[in-house]
């Protein structure tokens, strides 16, 4: 997806915040007769098999007589017939019977500290048993594995999530099979390439305009999930001071090309984004207490700087839903 930038002669600079895809993401959605629901969600750049994935898991028991209180839960990938992948996971046959993995390379030292000894199948013993603590019946975790690529020729065909549930440590609940279906992670881009002026008329003729350009991504694998920001700007001059997303989208001939006055347009798309009506926060809050669209406020202006690399997350900065930041303007503005 490509993304737009716009031009400015003020001292607000514009852009939209688009959509692209860079990761192979694939989600085990679970709905369990168990009273077990939620989901596991894989995640590879996907043009690197070798790199390091990601697993993220949130899972809640529902309460209830008729449901069995889980405490653990051994888990593995197994590559079950094609006939799992065309079925939800309300809906599946009957799981097979639990089987160990095939133990791996070295199952001597197969351990969460040393993965590639470790089938890349076998979940339980490289990154350990998912465990649910005392009464709390939500588990949110999250994991790197360095040995279980979702693509090229080492990937499992038909990817299917097995769980082994047990309410102690002597009685099993059963086994449930989930397939593992592909998602893209949700990405979306703000990229500038545009000239800033300078911040008075008397700044503007002694200096030369400056140039401000570069881009911010966002990156969410799942509405529970925190938000990946990262930030690549030059041409600041120092004098980037906010930088926020507004309510509206951009007027559509700002997208499209490049215009005179950013600042009229950013006007137009309304103030800051704020869907939960939050009140005014600064850096000390957390990102729940202000409103969605004030970055800088939460994390830092860039004032000072004359370029800005960063990666930070976000817990309060959603890609999925009715607050979903995509298609809002993001501006930038000098002080």
């Amino acid at each position: 997806t490509t993304s737009t930038t716009t031009s400015t002669t003020s001292d607000t600079v514009c852009a939209t915040i688009e959509t692209p895809t860079r990761k192979l993401t694939r989600v085990a959605q679970v709905q369990s007769s168990t009273g077990l629901q939620g989901s596991i969600t894989l995640s590879q750049d996907q043009e690197d098999p070798q790199a390091e994935t990601s697993v993220w898991v949130d899972l809640q028991q529902l309460p209830g007589a008729a449901h069995p209180v889980i405490s653990t839960a051994r888990w593995q990938i197994q590559s079950l017939p094609a006939v799992y992948t065309d079925y939800t996971s309300s809906d599946l046959p009957t799981c097979p019977p639990w089987t160990d993995p095939a133990p791996g390379l070295h199952p001597e030292t197969c351990s969460p500290d040393s993965p590639a000894s470790c089938s890349p199948r076998d979940l339980t013993s490289k990154l350990g048993p998912l465990v649910w603590n005392g009464s709390n019946t939500a588990l949110l975790a999250n994991f790197l594995d360095l040995n279980l690529p979702l693509s090229g020729p080492q990937a499992v065909q038909f990817p299917v999530l097995v769980l082994q549930l047990w309410t102690n440590a002597t009685t099993s609940s059963g086994v449930l099979c989930v397939p593992l279906v592909p998602r893209q992670a949700r990405q979306a881009e703000a990229r500038f390439a545009l000239a800033t002026p300078a911040a008075t008329a008397a700044a503007a003729a002694s200096a030369p305009t400056a140039s401000a350009q570069g881009f911010i991504t966002f990156e969410q694998y799942s509405p529970a999930h925190p938000t990946l920001v990262r930030v690549h700007l030059t041409g600041l001059d120092q004098r980037v001071g906010s930088y926020r997303i507004l309510t509206l989208p951009l007027p559509a001939t700002q997208v499209h090309g490049p215009q005179p006055s950013c600042a009229a347009a950013a006007a137009q798309a309304g103030p800051v984004f704020d869907p939960y009506q939050q009140a005014a926060c600064d850096v000390a809050s957390t990102p729940d207490r202000c409103p969605v669209g004030s970055l800088s406020t939460r994390h830092g202006s860039f004032f000072g700087l004359d370029t800005a690399d960063l990666v930070y997350e976000d817990s309060n900065l959603p890609l999925f839903g009715a607050a979903s930041i995509v298609g809002r303007a993001l501006v930038l503005e000098a002080v």
